[in-house]
């Protein structure tokens, strides 16, 4: 019963790769902010969510700000033609 439920933990908690993977990540953005260039960060990780951290170590802080904005101007622009407010 051991074996199966450390297996099941190590398959399906991904929590602590996930603190490894963002705090070695922010730990190598803070060491180099314009970034490392495309495809040569030192951080890799395979979640959906850590895509932001990879963009922002692989083409630094202009490189995090200029996707940020190609990201949220469309929703921007959605708001604006339903007449929301945001």
């Amino acid at each position: 019963k051991n074996e199966v439920k450390d297996f099941m933990n190590a398959s399906f908690s991904s929590n602590k790769q996930r603190k490894l993977i963002y705090t070695e990540g922010i730990n190598k953005f803070i060491e180099k902010p314009f970034g490392y260039g495309v495809m040569s960060a030192p951080v890799r990780g395979s979640n959906a969510e850590s895509g932001i951290l990879q963009v922002a170590l692989e083409v630094g802080i202009i490189g995090l700000f200029l996707f940020l904005i190609i990201l949220l101007y469309p929703i921007k622009l959605i708001f604006k033609s339903k007449d929301l407010k945001i």
